[in-house]
């Protein structure tokens, strides 16, 4: 029968012991960084293209970037070798304030206060002037641009001065109105997903103003009946910056700015006309920006403390945030995109490139790994040459 002798049991035995003493450190030590919101990580961005006041959001077309310099010029910069992007080149005039944008189907559709433009972006290194420039009377005199629009299936969703409007876009030399629905609540941006639009809200209940609607949801699969907005309201808190939708979840970034407090906010929308909340997870910064998921994992831009990442594998039981500061303060990252393997980002510099796989590191796991390893080797020597 096999059998250990005195001097191997009691090695064996300290190992196991130096073991659980390590691991248990890590646990411990973890915990608080994860109460404290020290969990960072201080590497920087691999890549980093230098934009004077770089902006959102970023959209991705024939491996060229397009983003937004401050409130006015949409520009472009190729990134078809990752690891040396292009130098930014301007699509419209620098003079000429823009909101919103969107590509769909070889095209940027551009919103600015007086017009809409659209260019042709079959080939992004080589944009001329728009092919259209659409104005009052091109949408029937209803409206004359968008604070936020998306294209599906050749039907445009555009919001101004909170009234949605729908639009078939299927003949871009003759726009069709299809409807509209007055929401009556400041949203900022909206997304959509199977039928539906999600909108992050930002306004007090006019009859509780101690109360605030922070998500909102349409159902658009029949644009010729539109019902209204349901919605959600929290105590305290300002209003949402940002929705993204997977599953049977609603992901919204939630600012609670009288206590500067921020939030991911995880909605259930599996019964679009009662949505619920189901769980919030505060994360380390004054005020959250955008969101993008990809698989399984949620980044999100914040104002000083940079990038947050948590894994939403469980919905219901979000993974506590990892940050990455990238060696700046504050960072002030707005808008995040995930682009093959990698994390595009606007930040204080302009826009950032970073791995993915550098995005969801722990250094925890950086510090503690190769700690116990070490330990494992040397315990079992030190104790042998005692003895």
């Amino acid at each position: 029968m096999f059998s250990l002798k005195p001097k191997r049991l009691k090695l064996l035995f300290s190992i196991i012991l130096m073991f659980s003493i390590s691991w248990s450190s890590m646990l411990i030590l973890g915990t608080y960084c994860f109460n404290h919101n020290d969990n960072f990580i201080q590497n920087d961005a691999d890549i980093t293209v230098n934009i004077t006041v770089a902006d959102g959001p970023l959209v991705v077309q024939n491996d060229f970037v397009f983003l937004k310099q401050w409130e006015s010029t949409i520009i472009k910069i190729d990134i078809s070798d990752i690891n040396n992007p292009s130098s930014p080149t301007n699509v419209t005039d620098g003079e000429l304030r823009t909101g919103d944008y969107v590509v769909y189907e070889n095209k940027l559709f551009v919103s600015t206060p007086e017009n809409m433009l659209v260019y042709d972006v079959t080939n992004p290194g080589s944009i001329g002037d728009p092919i259209y420039n659409w104005s009052n009377p091109d949408f029937g005199n209803i409206i004359t641009s968008a604070d936020y629009f998306a294209i599906v299936n050749d039907i445009a969703y555009m919001t101004e001065n909170r009234i949605l409007y729908i639009f078939d876009f299927s003949d871009l030399s003759n726009l069709t109105y299809l409807n509209s629905s007055n929401l009556d609540i400041c949203s900022n941006d909206f997304t959509y997903n199977n039928g539906y639009l999600y909108f992050p809200l930002e306004q007090e209940n006019p009859i509780d103003e101690s109360s605030c609607y922070y998500f909102g949801l349409v159902d658009v699969s029949n644009p010729s009946v539109l019902n209204p907005m349901i919605t959600l309201e929290n105590d305290s808190i300002s209003g949402s910056c940002d929705v993204e939708v997977k599953g049977n979840y609603a992901y919204l970034t939630v600012n609670d700015f009288d206590n500067h407090r921020c939030f991911l906010t995880v909605v259930d929308v599996s019964n679009k006309t009662q949505p619920e909340k189901v769980t919030s997870v505060e994360l380390g910064a004054d005020y959250v920006h955008h969101i993008t998921i990809n698989e399984n994992t949620i980044y999100i831009g914040l104002d000083d403390e940079g990038l947050a990442v948590i894994d939403i594998s469980d919905p219901d039981n979000p993974s506590e945030p990892i940050y990455n500061r990238f060696n700046r303060f504050p960072c002030d990252v707005r808008y995040v995109l995930v682009h093959n393997d990698y994390l595009l980002f606007t930040y204080n510099p302009g826009l950032g490139i970073i791995a993915l796989s550098e995005a969801s590191k722990s250094n925890l796991a950086t510090i503690f790994y190769p700690l116990i390893i070490i330990t494992g080797l040397i315990f079992p020597v030190v104790i042998k040459r005692k003895r």
